[in-house]
């Protein structure tokens, strides 16, 4: 990818920013008290004829409104050079890193691991050819061996670092893309309107002409779009996804109309109505079985098997496990994780309107949806949303989030019988709060 990045440079880049906001800062606040001074004079009279015509044609309809929106940009510029600072406060523990270096080291770790592997089991071999011993014989005996395992361990945490650094290298890549882009461009738009200002006429008269102008700079600066990406407060270092919450979201509508749609849901769906009471009791007391342990269901489907003889409700409820099992096939969190290059259990998505929902608030609200659809209890899908081996718990202690996710999924279910279209989706879930 060839990317780099140097703590000193970047360090160097906030003071040089930080210095040139305060300096344009100081400027505009002079041009927009001077502008507002003339404007006000123009008002109560003390400028007539020709100063009063040019002055308030020109400061009324093309500088002051340039000036405000050059204002703008520069609190954008002002606001994001904070979250520039963050993202540069999570990478710089890590010192100076160059993808390049990062990934062809990668490659020379990975080839070492394989030769030490290859290394140990030459070994092994020979000496159970040699004396006849196998398995954790050779490995007590053999000193040698256990010094290359440590070696292995070596390497693997080696690795494990490389992936680190390279994985927080590509967030502040992906994190810093979306900042200053529309502020720069304002401030183009202002300089060209300034070169335009230079072009127009005025008159003896006071009346000013702009033959020759280009206005549409003009009218473009007052329609350029100033959105700060600023790093939401509460979301931990490093675990924000800029602008990507409503791809997120028909993402998430995506799957889960195929879920729905998939004939393991209509299996589940035909089972759940055919005997609601059977099912919900199968789920409830499954997940309740070893403290909450969704697996311990074997134990209880076999307690069913003998009172009811029930081999569809048997498989219903292992197929409910393997789907929505940690990482299983309707777990919604592990398809954004591998969306966006993240290994933790969850992380934040964001738009440009500021509004956050946390990675896996998705895969609860699906999971609650989809309940919802085949008629099983709120109580029933929350106490599975708590339970530690299922896919939509996040796997934090102590977390309300799953809670609320769920009995949303259930609010917005009853809300939408009939169905729901994307964008209802996207504005459901983008202004529910659902990020803390």
């Amino acid at each position: 990818m060839g990317i780099r990045f140097g703590v000193a440079d970047s360090s160097n880049l906030i003071t040089a920013m930080r210095n040139n906001v305060a300096t344009a800062n100081a400027i505009i606040d002079r041009l927009t008290s001077g502008s507002l001074h003339l404007m006000a004079q123009l008002e109560t009279g003390v400028l007539q004829g020709a100063a009063f015509t040019a002055g308030r044609g020109l400061f009324g309809e093309l500088i002051i409104p340039g000036i405000f929106k050059l204002s703008q940009a520069v609190d954008d510029v002002q606001a994001e050079l904070g979250s520039y600072e963050h993202a540069h406060s999570v990478l710089a523990e890590y010192g100076d890193l160059d993808h390049d270096e990062l990934t062809q080291g990668l490659q020379d770790a990975r080839e070492q691991l394989d030769l030490i592997d290859r290394q140990i089991k030459l070994v092994k071999d020979v000496y159970s050819e040699a004396f006849g011993l196998f398995g954790d014989a050779v490995n007590d005996m053999l000193s040698g061996t256990r010094a290359l395992e440590d070696l292995r361990d070596q390497v693997e945490d080696a690795i494990r670092i490389i992936k680190i650094k390279t994985e927080k290298l590509e967030w502040f890549v992906s994190d810093v893309s979306n900042y200053f882009a529309d502020s720069v461009q304002v401030m183009q738009l202002a300089v060209a309107a300034a070169l335009e200002l230079n072009k127009v006429a005025v008159e003896a008269d006071g009346s000013y002409y702009t033959g020759g102008v280009n206005l549409a700079v003009f009218q473009s600066l007052r329609n350029a779009k100033v959105s700060t990406h600023a790093h939401p407060a509460g979301i931990p270092d490093g675990q924000v996804v800029y602008d990507t919450l409503q791809i997120d979201s028909s993402y998430s509508y995506i799957k889960l109309m195929e879920w729905l749609s998939s004939h393991a849901s209509e299996k589940l769906r035909a089972l759940a109505l055919s005997d609601p009471g059977l099912f919900d009791a199968i789920l409830r007391d499954g997940m309740n079985f070893k403290d909450g342990n969704p697996w311990g269901l074997l134990g209880t489907f076999a307690q069913f098997w003998n009172s009811w003889d029930n081999g569809a409700a048997l498989g219903g409820g292992f197929v409910f496990l393997d789907k929505f099992a940690t990482d299983g096939e309707w777990d919604m969190k592990r398809y954004l994780a591998r969306e966006h290059g993240f290994t933790s259990t969850y992380f934040y998505l964001h738009d440009d309107r500021g509004r956050v929902v946390r990675s896996d608030v998705y895969g609860n609200v699906m999971y609650a949806f989809m309940l919802a659809h085949w008629g099983v209890s709120v109580e029933t899908a929350l106490r599975g949303a708590n339970s530690k081996n299922t896919g939509v718990n996040a796997g934090i202690t102590d977390d309300d989030l799953d809670d609320r996710a769920v009995k949303f999924g259930y609010e917005l279910y009853k809300k939408y019988p009939n169905g729901m279209t994307e964008a209802q989706y996207f504005d459901e879930l983008a202004n529910a709060k659902l990020a803390e």
